[in-house]
């Protein structure tokens, strides 16, 4: 495993130099590095580490100095890339694991780096994708708070990053968002306090002697 890590941090760091000269190029290198650097590491003792370096010393530098003309010429790609990223918190949560709080603020960080470059008609289809990503659901049993959660520190970043210009987009990004969220752990709260208002009452049918 040490190796592992000593051959992901020369990566990282190669990367990172060339990136200074070959901004371009580097971000294909930073996107197809990402499942080995990142995915594949959930649930080892290096993940943390590995996600913090990636975030904070690779990916948002290089989103830092890309030029604006070419991340909107290439908006589409990168929204994409952005959204396995957002998805982090959600899949370490399926094998048990937590995302700190930086590696979060990293993400959201980077996220602000990409729409300050956006342009204002690639603005509003860019964060309606985001919302579409975190509300989808079959049932109501599949809706995932981890995705929610992030959603709503993405669009907190994005307001604290844009300012008054995202102001008159407020009523459309979180009302919507916020009311369905509002709904749902709703629900879901009334079906946990239900199955533990069977539990009490299980338990207090057993003898206190026991």
């Amino acid at each position: 495993m040490a190796d592992e890590s000593s051959q992901v941090s020369i990566v990282l760091d190669t990367i990172g130099l060339e990136s200074k000269a070959h901004k371009k190029l580097c971000v294909h290198a930073t996107f197809n590095s990402y499942h080995e650097i990142i995915t594949q590491s959930i649930g080892t003792p290096v993940f943390e580490k590995q996600a913090d370096r990636y975030f904070s010393e690779l990916l948002l530098p290089v989103l830092k100095n890309l030029p604006a003309k070419f991340v909107q010429e290439n908006s589409k790609k990168f929204i994409t890339f952005l959204k396995e990223c957002f998805a982090l918190t959600y899949k370490s949560n399926k094998q048990g694991v937590l995302v700190s709080e930086s590696v979060q603020d990293s993400i959201v960080q980077c996220f602000n780096s990409f729409v300050v470059k956006l342009n204002e008609e690639q603005l509003r289809p860019c964060i309606l994708k985001v919302i579409k990503w975190a509300m989808r659901e079959k049932s109501e049993q599949e809706f995932d708070f981890h995705k929610a959660l992030m959603l709503t520190k993405l669009l907190r970043g994005v307001l604290e990053t844009l300012r008054e210009f995202f102001v008159p987009l407020l009523s459309l990004y979180f009302e919507p968002a916020i009311l369905k969220i509002m709904n749902t752990l709703t629900n879901l709260l009334r079906a946990s306090n239900a199955k533990r208002s069977r539990a009490e009452l299980n338990h207090g049918d057993i003898p206190q002697e026991l």
